[in-house]
């Protein structure tokens, strides 16, 4: 799956963070929050969930994050655009 965004400075020493809105959907768009847009969300969560470890690769090399290992991660996110 691949994510277009940006990196911006985290807050501490060797900190960076990965930011993208809305998977992508312009805030205008209709269809953010809509089906298309929970079947991407809950695609990238799946993937998030099932990685052992998570990959993610960069121009100048990957990172590989262990497993999730918190109960109920996944509620808060899935939350996110209810109305």
């Amino acid at each position: 799956m691949t994510l277009f965004g940006k990196f911006e400075e985290g807050d501490g020493i060797d900190q960076t963070t990965f930011v993208q809105w809305d998977l992508g959907f312009s805030r205008r768009d209709p269809e953010l929050f809509g089906n298309r847009w929970e079947r991407i969300q809950s695609r990238l969560l799946s993937l998030i969930e099932r990685a052992a470890p998570l990959v993610i690769s960069a121009v100048r090399g990957e990172y590989k994050l262990p497993r999730v290992d918190a109960p109920n991660w996944r509620s808060a996110i899935e939350k996110c655009g209810e109305k």
